[in-house]
């Protein structure tokens, strides 16, 4: 028996009780019995009442109101401005994490730390390297004047490189959050990534490999961003162009 069962059970024993029926074996009680008075057999009315509506409580059906769909990450100029800046150069994913503190939590997504990476890459300020079978990324020349500096640490695991973003490449990165924000809706959408390549482009790309060349210098040979030779030329060496 469920508790709504056990409900319904002791429900019908105060409503006999009310009604001055003995509900162990559904015979009229005297008239001078107890429960035959009056404010006691309200009570039992009312207590037969509230049972009701738990009992209603419990078998009706739960409704589950759909969580509100969060919209893409935006800051408006004013919530830009109180960005809070750094005299010391810090980390991307420290930019990041601070632009996101400025948006409306309740209603919006949070900026991803790979579609800001990827935004200057694209604009021509980080780019992939690939050395030793090992991938990672520093500023470019342009990167560089802007106010990105890499620094090559040693932690447990040995030696590894880290970018510092200084004053200026902060503020330049803020002054640029609506586009950065218009790039990572387009990425998610699939917009933002897709460049086709011509038949000279692959036969340029499959040249260029088998001669050795590095990624970057590929790139540079049919005019792509990195990330997209790196994606047609996995799938020219799946279909065995390579």
């Amino acid at each position: 028996m469920n508790e709504t069962e056990k409900m319904a059970y002791a429900k019908s024993f105060i409503d006999k009780l009310a009604e001055g029926i003995n509900p162990l074996d559904d015979t009229p009680v005297k008239d001078d019995d107890i429960i035959n008075n009056v404010r006691i057999s309200r009570c039992l009315y009312y207590v037969s009442s509230v049972l009701s509506k738990a009992i209603e409580n419990e078998t009706a059906p739960i409704v589950r109101m759909p969580k509100p769909k969060k919209s893409e990450f935006y800051l408006t100029d004013e919530q830009a401005a109180g960005f809070l800046y750094s005299e010391q150069p810090i980390y991307l994913s420290t930019i990041r994490e601070r632009l996101n503190a400025l948006k409306n939590d309740d209603i919006m997504k949070d900026l991803s730390h790979i579609a800001l990476k990827e935004w200057l890459i694209k604009k021509g300020y980080l780019e992939e390297r690939t050395v030793f079978d090992k991938k990672y990324v520093s500023p470019t020349e342009s990167g560089e004047s802007l106010g990105i500096t890499s620094e090559r640490r040693v932690g447990p695991n040995g030696q590894y490189n880290v970018n510092l973003y200084d004053l200026n490449a902060q503020k330049f990165i803020v002054s640029k959050v609506t586009e950065i924000a218009r790039y990572a809706e387009e990425k998610k959408k699939g917009e933002a990534t897709k460049v086709e390549f011509s038949n000279e482009d692959d036969k340029t790309l499959i040249e260029t490999y088998r001669d050795g060349f590095v990624v970057e210098e590929i790139a540079k040979s049919v005019n792509k961003p990195i990330e997209d030779v790196v994606k047609r030329l996995r799938y020219l060496n799946k279909s065995g162009r390579l």
